[in-house]
């Protein structure tokens, strides 16, 4: 075949993945593997490289694309690089699964010369048994407000909400400094600005490859300015269904709990989503508020998780007696701003929190948080939170005890009279024994009161 392809290098960009492949039509050049032990990411790369530099507007999801084993297009990046074209999924790969890569007629040179005919070859992946590593979780601390980021066991990155506006630049700067430069996915919890509004500058300074939203739609500017952008570029969409699966890491499950773009109220639409690694579970509420909480309840029988963010900062609307029994968190994480207005967190939730064992970690006391676990074992940034002691209010002071008749003593009175006479001018009905004032000499018949 003339001006087929001189060579494809096949590269993996895959933890410890094996990869077996199968020519469907022989190639007229020699594919070269290269050993996948070398890179630590969990997708692969494929990277095919031509005779000469692609012409790139002759390359497109019609000539070169992936298809599983059902024959479904399977959704794929691509790139063009001078003489190369890089194509890779938009999420992971399935180990077990067979795939097949096509490239198609119609790619060309910059001078407009045929760099191929139509050829394709199918591989299957195959996991092996590899160390576990290290998930984060880390809360942000964005004064009153949310933004989660989960750096997966993987190396992926997921960030959900990203807070007020004014603490976009803090977010951006916070996931620098953990060395994101793609997020995964990004999630809207929904389109309140205090977790939404960070995440205009987040958008505006990392490649996202996809954007999960609630649907609820909302009037804001701040809202219309984060889906422009994500119209603007072209990053891929999606609107959570509750029972979504969220394919971030192979060794995470991430489940939508709760989505509803009809709610009523911006909380209650809120998506509440669980992780699990390992043994280990997070439990991120969002805003959702009882009725949510209740929702949740009825559907699902066991949401029992080692961690739960509180919905609503902490606030009363959310954290019902109910929910936190049934959720049992080892630690709750409060995102509030100290002295907000709102009285974030209510004594009545950490109470409740008090009374399953749970220990509470404060954005507002502490700052940043991380949460770090192998899917076994979990430790916390921060020292736990110890909720301030109300003073009790002061008792109101009792009324001194009326003294028995015949024992009260009159301010001002003496206390030895020379007669009678003398004493009834101050106690008119005499004195008892045990008075100050009492005398025998004064208590003529014996009977115990003098001058009666």
């Amino acid at each position: 075949m003339k001006n087929t392809m001189k060579k494809a290098a096949i590269l993996f960009f895959a933890f410890l993945l094996t990869v077996s492949i199968t020519s469907t039509q022989a190639l007229a050049a020699e594919w070269v593997e290269f050993d996948s032990k070398n890179t630590d990411e969990l997708q692969k790369e494929w990277e095919i490289t031509f005779s000469s530099a692609v012409d790139e507007s002759t390359v497109n999801m019609e000539n070169v694309y992936v298809k599983d084993s059902t024959g479904e297009k399977v959704s794929t990046d691509y790139r063009v690089e001078g003489d190369k074209v890089f194509i890779k999924p938009v999420s992971n790969y399935i180990p077990g699964q067979t795939y097949t890569l096509f490239i198609g007629p119609g790619i060309k040179s910059g001078k407009g010369q045929d760099l191929k005919s139509d050829v394709r070859f199918s591989f299957s992946v195959n996991q092996v048994e590899r160390p576990k590593s290290d998930m984060l979780v880390h809360f942000i601390d964005v004064g009153q407000g949310d933004s989660i980021l989960i750096q997966a066991p993987g190396g992926k990155n997921m960030l959900v909400d990203g807070g007020t506006k004014a603490s976009g630049t803090k977010v951006v700067s916070f996931l620098k400094s953990k060395g994101v430069s793609t997020l995964d996915v990004v999630i809207a919890t929904h389109p309140d600005a205090d977790h939404i509004g960070g995440l205009i500058s987040v958008l505006n300074n990392f490649k996202v490859n996809q954007f999960i939203d609630s649907g609820r739609v909302h009037t804001t500017q701040t809202y219309y300015e984060m889906l422009q952008l994500i119209d603007d570029k072209n990053i891929p969409f999606k609107v959570a269904k509750t029972g979504d699966a969220i394919d971030l890491d192979a060794l995470l499950k991430t489940t939508v709990l709760h989505a509803d773009e009809i709610a009523s109220s911006t909380n209650d639409a809120s998506i509440v989503t669980r992780l699990e690694y390992g043994s280990v579970s997070f439990l991120l509420t969002g805003d959702a508020e009882k009725s949510v909480e209740s929702k949740i309840l009825s559907q699902y029988g066991n949401i029992q998780s080692t961690y739960l963010k509180a919905g609503h900062h902490g606030s009363n609307s959310s954290s019902t007696a109910a929910f936190i029994n049934a959720v049992k968190p080892l630690g709750t994480i409060l995102s509030y701003a100290e002295g907000n207005s709102y009285g974030h967190p209510h004594s009545e939730v950490v109470a409740r929190l008090g009374t399953v064992g749970s220990k509470i970690y404060s954005t507002a006391e502490s700052g940043d948080i991380t949460i770090t676990t192998d899917g076994v074992k979990h430790s916390v940034s921060v020292a736990p939170w110890t909720p301030p002691v109300e003073p009790s209010p002061n008792p109101e002071p009792k009324p001194d005890p009326k003294p028995e008749p015949g024992l009260e003593v009159k301010p001002g009175a003496p206390s030895k009279f020379k007669n009678c006479t003398e004493m009834r001018v101050y106690y008119p009905n005499g004195v008892k024994v045990g008075h100050p004032s009492y005398e025998k000499k004064h208590d003529r018949d014996g009977d115990g009161w003098a001058c009666e």
